[in-house]
């Protein structure tokens, strides 16, 4: 009977250790690029409510704005608040902008979605409450052309498809 109970429970034991693979999941490498006024530069890239942001550290400054779900892209300077509306992909600002400084969506193509999504609670410090937020993981590229009310022109891609875990929505 002893050894019996040593076979099952070394029977289990194995089992436990080979039926339990870990999926090996990897981000993608994200290589973003722009070329603006002949030169390419290198950009980061991160979402913020459902919407990717480009930085653009050097020339000509500022971020790009992408909302793939409403084909939406546009460039801002760096230190405005702004108000994106749709449909029509609007934005609006709290102090006055040299508009040859907006670049606006002009063409190109833009795709990316969320999968494998979880909601997890999140205390509030100082005020006590608790609200829900969304994890996902995102997929996607994009390739587009954004110009000014010049005609000058900024395009921006992603080289390839990206892949991040763990996004809050």
């Amino acid at each position: 009977m002893k050894k019996f109970i040593i076979v099952i429970l070394s029977a289990v034991t194995i089992l436990s250790f080979t039926s339990c693979k870990k999926e090996s999941v990897t981000e993608k490498k994200i290589n973003v690029s722009y070329y603006y006024n002949g030169k390419i530069y290198n950009a980061g890239l991160g979402f913020y409510g459902g919407n990717i942001l480009i930085n653009v550290p050097e020339e000509p400054g500022g971020f790009i704005y992408i909302n793939s779900q409403q084909q939406c892209a546009f460039k801002i300077p760096a230190g405005l608040s702004y108000y994106p509306s749709y449909p029509g992909c609007n934005v609006s600002f709290d102090s006055p902008v040299d508009s040859s400084q907006l670049y606006f969506y002009r063409s190109g193509a833009m795709n990316y979605s969320y999968y494998d999504c979880y909601s997890s609670s999140v205390m509030v410090y100082g005020s006590g409450g608790v609200y829900s937020v969304e994890h996902c993981k995102v997929t996607g590229s994009f390739d587009l052309m954004l110009s000014n009310n010049k005609n000058d022109i900024i395009t921006v891609k992603s080289n390839g498809d990206f892949v991040i875990h763990n996004i809050i929505r």
